[in-house]
């Protein structure tokens, strides 16, 4: 190894020696590396020769190859203000990163505020769903979080005022309905109680009998007859209608006034179509029914003739002084199929003997 260093081309500045000694460092064996520093200062690369030990001195040549400088790691002190500037940048990326998540809130906000409008518009209270969980999105986050969302907390505050006006909204219309159809639901249910307002010609009566029939001011309730009258397309009701609600339908009489309606019963027909008038929808039915017609007590101005030659006057004495015993009316009642026995409704019919023998 010192031959290899004798061989090698000496290039030295005047005044400096060929070669300089050097001690090897302790852990080094043979044709290992190190640096060695020349007087002047300067390291240059070194061998340990055959047979050399650690602590030996040997001549380097002072030409030898610079040593291989030894890499430096410079730190930042953390308390230095080095730290201070990674903290700065960290500072920056996280509110950066808030910034955008702030925003992603307060857009998924808005869409499920606008979302609760849609619904509600088009099914009602679903649509509060929505803007309360819009609120309740933010106020569930931590208190110290809040602060960092204030475009969210501006429409969840908005969502939540919203939602409670439609709210309150929502309970007037509900309860405005509910009292409408209470008040409905009352008064119908004293006219299905009332036994003159559910009446209908009884079976049994022949074609062309005459009925005066009283409907009570009570019974006057177009709103409660829509199922209880049946037919009426061609003024024909069908047997099991309500008379009342018949007459209010065929403007008999008006709607919350009541009166008295002329009651004809009539052959029937196999099949009865309802009609709307006067508020009321009557329904349509198939028979063969009887049937009867409904006309006004004052379109008589003295006696009605039916095809059985009865003659009715109502609300006048139907036996005049002048008529003789044989030819003298008889007057009688005539069974109405009655939804009570209680508080028979006024019905009164006129007729002759021979028909009223010729119905036995």
């Amino acid at each position: 190894m010192a031959d290899s260093y004798a061989q090698k081309p000496t290039s030295m500045a005047v005044g400096h020696p060929a070669h300089f000694p050097a001690t090897i460092p302790k852990g080094l064996l043979p044709g290992e590396r190190f640096a060695a520093s020349r007087p002047d200062g300067e390291q240059v690369e070194a061998f340990v020769p055959e047979g050399a030990a650690p602590g030996d001195v040997v001549e380097v040549p002072w030409s030898a190859a610079p040593a291989s400088p030894t890499p430096v790691v410079v730190g930042v002190p953390i308390d230095g203000s080095g730290g201070d500037m990674l903290d700065i940048r960290e500072r920056d990326l996280e509110r950066g990163s808030l910034a955008t998540r702030a925003e992603m809130a307060s857009e998924r906000g808005w869409t499920m505020y606008f979302v609760g409008w849609c619904f509600c518009c088009f099914c009602g209270p679903i649509g509060l769903i929505f803007w309360f969980c819009t609120w309740l999105m933010h106020y569930s986050r931590p208190k110290e979080q809040r602060a960092d969302f204030s475009r969210e907390r501006a429409v969840a505050r908005l969502s939540c005022c919203t939602g409670l006006s439609a709210m309150v909204v929502h309970i007037v219309v509900v309860a405005v309905v509910f009292s409408i159809y209470r008040r409905g639901v009352k008064s119908c249910h004293e006219l299905y109680t009332t036994p003159a307002c559910m009446e209908t010609p009884a079976s049994g009566l022949w074609p062309g009998a005459l009925i005066v029939f009283d409907c009570p001011r009570i019974c006057a309730q177009a709103s409660c007859y829509s199922a209880a009258v049946f037919g009426g397309s061609d003024g024909e009701y069908a047997q099991g209608s309500a008379i009342c609600g018949a007459a209010l339908q065929a403007g008999v009489f008006a709607d919350g006034v009541g009166g008295q309606v002329l009651v004809e019963v009539m052959d029937g027909q196999s099949v009865y179509f309802g009609t709307e008038g006067y508020g009321i929808t009557s329904q349509a039915v198939e028979g063969p029914l009887p049937g009867f017609i409904v006309l006004p007590v004052e379109s008589t101005d003295a006696n009605i003739s039916s095809s059985n030659n009865a003659s009715v006057e109502p609300l006048q004495d139907p036996f005049p002084a002048a008529a003789s015993d044989e030819n003298k009316p008889v007057a009688t009642t005539l069974p109405i199929t009655a939804a009570s026995t209680t508080h028979a409704p006024a019905v009164t019919m006129v007729a002759s003997p021979a028909s009223t023998s010729s119905a036995h």
